[in-house]
């Protein structure tokens, strides 16, 4: 078919080359009306063409066919086999056919040695390895057995195919012609000369080449011939019964002969299952559906048959998966050619005259006798042997395979072509159009999705939302594509007449628009609205610490104006912005991934507005509101928070626990500092007041801001900011504290080694050093001199600090040493020289100074005082943490009231604390009762017992029974509560208890404290539909959370009262009321957990070493 290819691969071109014009232009029918005329077109070119160069075959072997048969003459000298064997190759590089068969028979005239001959009966009669028909080919060499087992010979064939059709592939199956034994012979030749034939002709042809095995010898009279006359109806001498077995699979060459024995072994139970069955046998189809076995109704000794066949069939064409296969295995008459003989050359010889062994093993295992047939043999006609010319060539064996193929040489050949190549085009254009239609099918569903409605409001959950805002992430890429499309040009497949994209882009990018408004922007517009709505109508309404800021109040006057009455006004970038922060608020997310989907949602609506600006409105009332409160501010305001806003995004804040994360495990609780206070945000800061003219450029189609003094305001600001600047300072040495006492000592080791800088830098001097570096600036270096001196290269402050962090390491050697049972006085000397250390160190903080007076003189005793408290937390809290010499539970109960809500260091745990309070207890009632007494109202010193009792043990003793009362009495919690207006409900949640309190009634509503992990939870309902969530208070002391952040009004031996002021998340100012009041909830709270709600109250005082003397 080769003849094919090149007019398909042109009609192919063709008909892309018209889909590609035509798309556009014509519609989709047209299209394919082409598309089928031209494939019918190509296929009748190839008709043509294939019936040109059949004729030119034809023709071409007609005239080889004619030419006489050389005789040899008489007297001449025997050939050489070799010189024989190269005149046929010879033949083979003159011809012009594409394939050759070998067929290699057991018995062969003495006097010739090669046979080449080409038939002209029939086509295409084997198959090629890889399943499909083979190219035809005319041309078939016959030898025989002693001579095809000469390696020689079929090198001599191999460089001949090489030459003859480019390549070794080129031989197209190897037929292995075998005779039955007659009447009385018994020699036969061995199946390992068949094998080793197969083996010498692949080896030297190259590749995977079918075999086909004929058994000649079932005449009229012989057992087998017999046997099939019966059952098949086998009567004529030239008659042929067999299997094709189908190609072989790619199998493991461990696993190939008992691959091929099952492929015989299925081929053979099909065909004498039909005959033992009287079934209609087709000769060279496979059967591979029919796996039955024989009924055995043939004679007993048939039995053994298939297996003794197989077994001689595998042995002869071997076990190499990589060369030979068996294709199919036949029986014919005696004598039967299986070619027609078409003579090219016939080159005699008498030096192959020897007789070939013959075939014994296949004689001896089928063990047939005559006697044993029943019914009695028939008679049926004397055989006869065929002339050499007649046409043979397979037909009995081959007869399906090559009717199929007389089926397309004839005339109808022709339509079947037509029709086969106009399919196939037809096949190709479909298949072609199926990937645009397709893709743009799923553009077109994608486009439709878009109008689905996501809801993202309130009353869903927080998955929910996230799914809704990824569905409008989709719709929004989708309206980037089809935008893209449009300006760049659509793909190529998603051509061809089926592109839609150019119709559905608008109302796709209008449907998600809409989905966009209604969906993020109304509701944030709504809350933007309210913002400006409640601003008070002047500054003075509100305390300082309160009032929304400048530059929160004009970007949200700002943003609120480009949405509604100035979209010609738009900034893309800081509307988004806007919008996304404003968004996040209103639904209380604080996930990166959802604000960055948001932000791209709402970048899409900005850039919507600068293309389709609806024009410009009339301001409304809350606009007006929110620019007089901003002119309240004067100008000053807003430029200094922009100042700083803009320093503090070029620059990082300082962020200690980030960027000293080990040293963080003991310096904590360190606040950060805005990034415009730091030393390079001052140099920023400071540039920006120079040029204060810039700053003071506000749009004035937000806000008109009064004229200023630059040089007054400049100033002012100045001012503002150093002072400022100090406070943040000042603030971060206050809140931060130095933790070294843990619940084992082996860990307090630890923490004082890291302070020492014993595997690194001390964690100390990087707190020091954060703290002298930033504040080396001129107006705040006077005032932090006592910190920046422990850093400095100064020879005694260089020495001191080293003295400091060598006693701390050896304190905390001596610690992670010291036995259990006496501590105290293994670690008594290194106490001392740490404490020593300590002394020099503060000496020195406390001997330098910049004698200056008045506000920078004592700005900079608070900041002395601070750093001598850090110095001391060190060796004090060391010391705290060794176990007192009395009461051996101490450290145990300070372990367990470290955290939280008694302690500062994480979280207690409600068992540990009544479990180390039970110790105590126990501890009193063994040893102190006698000492110590009690009563209702607490625990007492005893004066009969003539002891001094230490104070602080009984202040211990009265605390332990105040918690135990808390902790382990009666959990009910009775709360009422009353708020200003403004406020519409409040929902509280206590271990997962909800009620709906009651407002300005004086009834109690009462709840169980669980102590469980799920904590409380408050939700406070404001006017306007506004949810404002409470204090977070997770844990089993959620309650003394959630009251810890409220303020503490009174308290007395009953209950004890709290207020609430509900401020900004942002601002940290309160939120206000129609009548411009704070939003202010109180609580009065009743029940036996009262101690704990006063912090005083609940505060561990520590445990005393001495209890009495």
């Amino acid at each position: 078919m080769k003849e094919y290819f090149w007019p398909s691969v042109a009609g192919i071109t063709i008909f892309a080359a018209i889909f590609f014009v035509a798309d556009g232009l014509i519609g989709r029918a047209k299209v394919l009306v082409l598309s089928a005329a031209g494939s019918a077109v190509a296929a009748l070119a190839a008709s043509r063409l294939s019936k040109r160069n059949e004729r030119d075959t034809h023709r071409e072997s007609a005239t080889v066919d004619s030419g006489p048969v050389p005789q040899p003459q008489a007297g001449s000298r025997p050939s050489n086999l070799l010189t024989d064997v190269a005149k046929i190759c010879r033949l083979l590089k003159k011809a012009s056919e594409r394939g050759v068969a070998f067929l290699v028979y057991e018995k062969w005239p003495a006097d010739r040695s090669v046979l080449a001959h080409s038939g002209t009966g029939c086509k295409e009669i084997v198959n090629r390895p890889g399943g499909r028909l083979s190219k035809s080919y005319e041309f078939y060499i016959e030898l025989g057995l002693q001579m095809a087992l000469d390696p020689t010979v079929w090198r001599r064939f191999s460089a001949a195919l090489s030459g003859f059709a480019g390549n070794q592939s080129s031989a197209r199956a190897l037929i292995l012609v075998r005779d039955l034994p007659c009447e009385g012979s018994e020699e036969v030749s061995a199946s390992d000369q068949w094998q080793k034939v197969v083996s010498v002709a692949t080896a030297a042809i190259g590749g995977r080449i079918p075999v086909y095995v004929i058994y000649r010898g079932l005449e009229n009279d012989s057992d087998i011939g017999s046997l099939f006359a019966k059952y098949a109806g086998f009567v004529r001498p030239n008659d042929a019964l067999g299997v094709t077995l189908p190609v072989p699979l790619n199998v493991s060459e461990a696993n190939w002969t008992a691959y091929q024995a099952g492929r015989i072994d299925t081929g053979t139970n099909s065909l004498f299952t039909r005959l033992a069955e009287r079934l209609p046998v087709q000769l060279g189809v496979p059967d591979q559906t029919d796996n039955r076995r024989a009924a055995f109704r043939f004679p007993r000794f048939f039995r053994w048959f298939p297996k003794s066949l197989g077994t001689d069939l595998v042995e002869q064409t071997g076990a190499d998966p990589d060369a030979a296969f068996l294709r199919g295995f036949y029986f014919t008459g005696m004598g039967v050619r299986p070619v027609i003989e078409s003579p090219l050359a016939e080159i005699p010889s008498k030096s192959e005259s020897d007789a070939h062994a013959l075939l014994k093993g296949l004689r001896a295992s089928l063990r047939l006798k005559r006697a044993a047939l029943r019914p009695a043999r028939l008679s049926y006609p004397e055989a006869r042997r065929l002339e050499p010319e007649a046409p043979r060539f397979l037909e009995g064996v081959f007869n399906v395979v090559v009717d199929d193929l007389r089926r397309w040489s004839g005339a109808p050949a022709r339509w079947m072509r037509v029709a086969f190549f106009a399919g196939l085009g037809l096949a190709t254009v479909i298949g072609v159009l199926f990937i645009p239609w397709y893709k743009n099918h799923r553009l077109l569903n994608d486009a439709q999705a878009v109008s689905v409605r996501t809801s993202t409001s309130t009353d869903v959950s927080d998955s929910q939302r996230v799914a809704g805002l990824m569905v409008l992430e989709k719709a929004r890429m989708l309206v980037e594509r089809l935008r893209d499309h449009e300006t760049n040009g659509r793909p190529f497949w998603f051509g061809f007449g089926f592109y839609q994209g150019r119709n559905i882009v608008g109302d796709v990018q209008q449907a998600y628009l809409s989905h966009v408004r209604s969906e993020l922007v109304s509701p944030t517009r709504e809350a933007m609205r309210g913002f400006l709505q409640a601003l008070p109508g002047s500054r003075s309404s509100l305390p300082e610490d309160t009032q929304p800021s400048f530059k929160n109040t004009y970007d949200t006057l700002k943003a609120y104006l480009m949405i509604t009455y100035r979209p010609d006004k738009v900034d893309s970038e800081f509307l988004t912005e806007a919008l996304t922060n404003w968004w996040m608020k209103t639904r209380k997310f604080d996930r990166k991934d959802v604000r960055d989907l948001a932000a791209k949602q709402f970048a899409a609506f900005s850039t919507d507005l600068i293309e389709n600006s609806p024009g410009r409105i009339t301001p409304g009332l809350e606009v007006d509101r929110g620019r007089k409160y901003l002119q309240a501010f004067g100008a000053t305001e807003g430029v200094y928070e922009r100042i700083t806003d803009d320093a503090s995004k070029k620059v990082p804040e300082i962020d200690f626990a980030a960027l000293y994360s080990q040293s963080a495990q003991v310096i904590v609780k360190t606040p950060r500092v805005p990034g415009a206070f730091t030393k390079v945000g001052f140099s920023l800061v400071s540039k920006q007041l120079a040029q204060i003219s810039q700053a003071f450029k506000v749009e004035q189609w937000v806000v008109e801001l009064p004229s200023i003094d630059t040089v007054q305001v400049t100033t002012d600001l100045r001012e503002r900011y150093e002072k400022e600047f100090i406070a943040d300072w000042t603030t971060f040495l206050k809140q931060t504290d130095i933790v070294v006492c843990r619940a084992r000592l082996q860990d307090t080791a630890k923490q004082l080694r890291l302070l020492s800088g014993a595997d690194g830098q001390s964690a100390l001097m990087q707190l020091f050093g954060v703290v002298a570096q930033n504040t080396d600036v001129p107006f705040a270096s006077p005032m932090f001199v006592p910190v920046q001196h422990i850093v400095s290269p100064d020879p005694a402050a260089t020495q001191s600090i080293a003295d400091l962090k060598k006693a701390l390491f050896e304190l905390s050697d001596a610690l992670a040493s010291a036995p259990e049972n006496d501590v105290r006085s293994s670690v008594g000397g290194q106490i001392r020289s740490a404490n020593s250390a300590v002394y020099n160190v503060k000496q020195l903080v406390v001997g330098v100074g910049s004698q200056t007076s008045g506000e920078a003189g004592e700005q900079e005793n608070v900041v002395r005082k601070e750093v001598i408290r850090l110095l001391d937390r060190p060796v004090s809290e060391a010391e705290a943490c060794i176990p007192g010499l009395q009461f051996g539970g101490c450290q145990k109960l300070m372990a367990a009231v470290a955290g939280y809500p008694f302690g500062r260091r994480g979280e207690a745990t409600v068992t540990d604390v009544d479990t180390s309070i039970a110790s105590l207890n126990q501890f009193y009632r063994d040893r102190l009762s006698d000492v110590i007494t009690h009563s209702d109202s607490g625990y007492a010193p005893n004066s009969a017992s003539g002891k001094q009792v230490n104070g602080d043990f009984v202040r211990l003793l009265n605390w332990s029974e105040r918690v135990k009362k808390a902790i382990s009495g009666s959990n009910d919690v009775l709360i009422r509560a009353s708020a200003t207006p403004g406020i519409k409900s409040i929902k509280l949640k206590v271990d997962g208890q909800e009620q709906e309190l009651v407002l300005g009634r004086d009834e109690f509503q009462r709840f169980t404290w669980k102590q469980s992990a799920a904590g409380a939870e408050m939700s406070v309902a404001l006017d306007g539909g506004v949810s404002v969530p409470g204090p977070p208070a997770p844990g089993p002391w959620g309650i003394l959370r959630l009251f810890d952040q409220m303020h503490l009004v009174r308290r007395s031996d009953s209950e004890v009262s709290f207020d609430w002021e509900i401020r900004e998340k942002e601002t940290n100012r309160p939120l206000l009321n129609a009548s411009g009041k704070p939003l202010t909830i109180s609580f009065t709270v009743k029940g036996a957990i009262l101690p704990l709600l006063d912090p005083a109250s609940r505060a561990f005082a520590g445990c005393p070493s001495k209890i009495a003397e």
